[in-house]
C-alpha cells in the first residue's frame, strides 16, 4: 500500500481514501474536481516515470467525454511518480458490480458506453491497455456521458483476468477482450475461467457478442464501433419489444429504460434498503464487497 492517508495532499489535491493498492480518491482543494490518483512502483520508479508521462500525453491528444483528461501529476519524496485523472462524481464500476445485480438492459448500455470510448479512442490509434473494473467510473448527477474510463496506457505485462490470451496489441483488440470480460462478469457474476462460458442469464445476442469479444483468436473479434453498433442494436430491440409472455423470464427480468439507473456517490451514505438517485431507484442494500483482480 502507498504510504498516503486521508487528509494528505498532493499538489492541489487532497487525499479522499484508498481504492485499490495504489489507487485513491482525492478532490481538488479549491476547485469542484475529483480524481482518481494512481502511484507507481518504488522498485522501478523510472519505469513507472516514463509510462506515467506516456499515459498523460496520450490523454492529452484525446477529446472525448467519457475520457477522464488528467489534472495533474508529480513525484513523490521517495522519486515515486504519481497520475491523477479527473473523474466525475460517482462510483467505480468495481463498488457497483459487488454491491448488486446489473440488470441486462444495464450491462448492454454499459458496453455500448465503453465501446463509444474505445472506438472513438482506436480510430485515433490509441489503446487502452488496462481496461478493468477499476478503471471505470460510473457518472452520477449531470453528465455530459454515463460514464468515464481512466487509467489510459497504465497497462503492465500481467493484466490479470481482464487481459488477453496474446498480449497487448497495437490495434485495440485487446481493449475488446478486456471489455467482453467486463460484460461475462456483469452477467454471470463471476471472471470466465480456463475457456467456460455460462452466459444462462443473457440473451441470445448478447451472449454471442459477448463470446465474440471473448475469442481467443484476436482476429476474429469485433472492432470497438462494431461492439457499439451491436449494442445499440441490443438495447433497441429490448427498449421495444412488447410485453413479455408468461415463461419469458429473460424478458421479465428486463427493465424497460434506456438509460442504465446507476448506483449513487460513494459520498452519499446509503441508509435504507431503497435509495434514490438521479435517475430511479436501487432496491437492493450493498453487500460487503468482494475482492476483485486489480
Amino acid at each position: 500500500m502507498a504510504n498516503l492517508a486521508v487528509g494528505d495532499q498532493l499538489g492541489e489535491l487532497k487525499i479522499l481514501g484508498a481504492i485499490g493498492e495504489h489507487q485513491f480518491r482525492a478532490a481538488h482543494v479549491t476547485r469542484p474536481l475529483r480524481a482518481i490518483v494512481t502511484i507507481g512502483s518504488a522498485e522501478n520508479w523510472r519505469d513507472s516515470a516514463i509510462r506515467f508521462l506516456r499515459a498523460s500525453r496520450l490523454v492529452e491528444a484525446l477529446d472525448h467525454p467519457g475520457i477522464a483528461r488528467v489534472l495533474d501529476h508529480g513525484v513523490l519524496p521517495d522519486r515515486r511518480p504519481w497520475l491523477a485523472c479527473e473523474v466525475p462524481s460517482g462510483m467505480l464500476l468495481k463498488d457497483v458490480i459487488v454491491r448488486r445485480a446489473m440488470p441486462v438492459v444495464e450491462v448492454i448500455a454499459l458496453v455500448r458506453d465503453v465501446a463509444d470510448v474505445l472506438a472513438y479512442a482506436h480510430a485515433r490509434g490509441a489503446h487502452h491497455q488496462a481496461l478493468s473494473l477499476h478503471a471505470i467510473v460510473l457518472a452520477t448527477g449531470a453528465r455530459a456521458f454515463p460514464l468515464v474510463v481512466a487509467d489510459w496506457g497504465m497497462g503492465e505485462d500481467d493484466g490479470g483476468a481482464f487481459a488477453a490470451p496474446e498480449g497487448a496489441r497495437g490495434d485495440g483488440r485487446a481493449d475488446i477482450y478486456a471489455l467482453g470480460t467486463i460484460a461475462y462478469r456483469a452477467v454471470a457474476g463471476h471472471f470466465p475461467q480456463d475457456g467456460a462460458r455460462d452466459l444462462r442469464n443473457a440473451p441470445a445476442a448478447l451472449a454471442s457478442l459477448i463470446a465474440r469479444m471473448l475469442d481467443p483468436d484476436p482476429e476474429a473479434r469485433p472492432s470497438a464501433a462494431d461492439v457499439r453498433g451491436a449494442a445499440l442494436a441490443l438495447i433497441a430491440t429490448i427498449v421495444d419489444s412488447p410485453e413479455p409472455e408468461d415463461g419469458d423470464d429473460v424478458a421479465r427480468a428486463t427493465p424497460r429504460f434506456a438509460m442504465p439507473k446507476w448506483t449513487p456517490s460513494p459520498d452519499v451514505p446509503i441508509t435504507s434498503e431503497v435509495s434514490s438517485t438521479v435517475a430511479g431507484e436501487i432496491a437492493v442494500k450493498p453487500e460487503k464487497p468482494e475482492k476483485l483482480p486489480e
